[in-house]
């Protein structure tokens, strides 16, 4: 069984069916629809990240495309809907690793779309490979990009490398202290995951060559339900740079307790979490000022984009990674559009070779498969209520120090 959904017409809308497993109606007229599908954390610690980041934008995507009348495929002269497969992985690589293959092989939909987070992808990567699926990652983020491109010529990455990230935080901390703004002393906290582990050695390096004072560094399990001795020690410290390598839940926890205890840092950057609209909502002004990776480029086009993922799950993209996963579909629109079918040969190639159109703007890999370092945003704060790029792109604003946190009133 499997999980099948439809966006489109008013009489389509959010329909919501369970069918057996059949083939996707290929004849020689040409196929019925396109089909894809994920396995992503509907459940579990990763659900919080997949629910702002990812799996919203399948769906808008496929709901777009629908609500157009479908996809063209030029072979055919016809255009036919996409039909959409969802299963959950419960934040479980097993699970993940387990699903992608039944799609593949079981279900045999043509475009498979990757599961949220860095350790998923890697685990599921060389699934893609295998059997000959173009992945386009998303929420990944790892040093090892030219190392696995060449063992999974099959992958692209849209995210940025741990060391871009940190590495632009960083500057923005050594430049501050260098001009006498803030102290040197930076605390470190990450997530004994992929990412955090990752994000921790790069932070570690980058602290140390810019001659800073690394006066904490400890990391702490994934779904950590406390952390108030380790920040009353930092607190302790004086540190006025605080780095936190965390994932959605730990970020609101960090947050949350830190609020509690009166811990203030002038530099906080927040790690994954806080480009997340339902951290805002959640901590409200006391949001402000703080830093988290990523962002994107408030265009007209994103902002309708923005406003049509609020229409349809009932709020906003995250001010991440999100818009990249939106890109990644138009990738895949991109290539069967060119193709005038379903080949993924051919998207491979494509991909390899073109300059694509998205929402984000421009998308053209280097010949690792890695989006061209020029483009990106390392870093987003949150200035006046507003989540806007400080660091890295061509329009990023200057970074200001977070101000005090308000106790919440009894």
């Amino acid at each position: 069984m499997k999980r099948f959904i439809t966006f489109g017409s008013a009489a389509l809308m959010a329909a919501v069916l369970i069918f057996q497993d059949t083939d996707n109606g290929a004849s020689a007229a040409g196929p019925d629809s396109v089909s894809i599908g994920y396995a992503i954390a509907l459940s579990g610690p990763f659900a919080p990240g997949a629910g702002a980041t990812q799996w919203p934008n399948y769906k808008l995507w496929v709901k777009d495309m629908n609500d157009a009348g479908g996809i063209y495929l030029s072979k055919y002269n016809k255009r036919v809907p996409v039909k959409l497969f969802e299963y959950d992985d419960q934040s479980k690589i097993e699970n993940a690793v387990r699903l992608t293959e039944k799609m593949m092989l079981q279900d045999k939909l043509d475009f498979i779309l990757p599961p949220w987070g860095t350790g998923m992808h890697l685990a599921v990567a060389p699934l893609y490979q295998k059997h000959g699926y173009p992945m386009c990652g998303t929420t990944a983020s790892t040093e090892k990009m030219v190392d696995f491109s060449k063992r999974w010529p099959n992958v692209f990455w849209m995210g940025p490398a741990p060391s871009w990230i940190t590495g632009g935080v960083v500057k923005l901390v050594a430049d501050l202290v260098k001009s006498g703004k803030i102290n040197n002393k930076v605390a470190m906290v990450s997530v004994a995951e992929q990412f955090g582990a990752e994000m921790r050695v790069a932070g570690q390096n980058q602290v140390k060559a810019a001659g800073l004072n690394l006066v904490y560094d400890k990391s702490y399990p994934l779904g950590v339900k406390d952390l108030a001795p380790q920040l009353q020690e930092i607190k302790r410290l004086g540190a006025d740079t605080f780095l936190s390598m965390s994932y959605p839940p730990d970020a609101m926890l960090i947050t949350g307790q830190s609020i509690g205890l009166k811990f203030n840092a002038k530099i906080w950057f927040g790690g994954v979490g806080p480009a997340f609209g339902f951290f805002q909502k959640a901590y409200g002004p006391n949001a402000e000022g703080i830093i988290g990776v990523q962002a994107w480029d408030p265009t007209p086009d994103a902002m309708a984009w923005f406003e049509r993922h609020k229409k349809l799950v009932g709020y906003g993209p995250d001010r991440g990674a999100s818009i990249s996963v939106y890109a990644c579909m138009q990738l895949i629109e991109a290539a069967i559009k060119e193709a005038g079918e379903v080949d993924r040969k051919k998207a491979i190639a494509m991909w390899k070779s073109k300059t694509i159109d998205t929402i984000m703007g421009p998308v053209k890999f280097d010949e690792n498969n890695i989006r061209a370092r020029a483009s990106h945003y390392y870093a987003g704060q949150y200035q006046d209520g507003i989540y806007v790029p400080i660091s890295g792109g061509t329009k990023s604003r200057p970074v200001k120090f977070k101000p005090a946190f308000v106790a919440k009133k009894k």
